[in-house]
């Protein structure tokens, strides 16, 4: 996954702390085996709840990761400075 998400146009100015990037990292490191099973999960579960609270607070719907997919540069920079900020508005 992560070597997919280096080849994507729209995504190439991607901040490294937002939900995409981190779980492109977490594919990285179970591929590698460089990550334990509970890090695994535990990193997982974390961009999980970042996803579910960005989809509560930007007013998401049916799907998600769809919905998170489609933000703009600009919105998923405002994205990540929202959970920057501790999320929920």
């Amino acid at each position: 996954m992560y070597r997919e998400i280096a080849k994507l146009i729209l995504y190439g100015d991607m901040d490294k702390d937002c939900i995409l990037f981190q779980f492109g990292e977490i594919f990285r490191r179970f591929e590698e085996k460089t990550g334990t099973k509970p890090a695994l999960v535990k990193d997982i579960y974390t961009q999980l709840k970042r996803l579910l609270i960005v989809a509560t607070d930007y007013g998401f719907n049916h799907n998600l990761w769809h919905n998170y997919l489609t933000l703009s540069g600009d919105e998923r920079k405002s994205v990540q400075h929202h959970l920057r900020e501790g999320g929920r508005q």
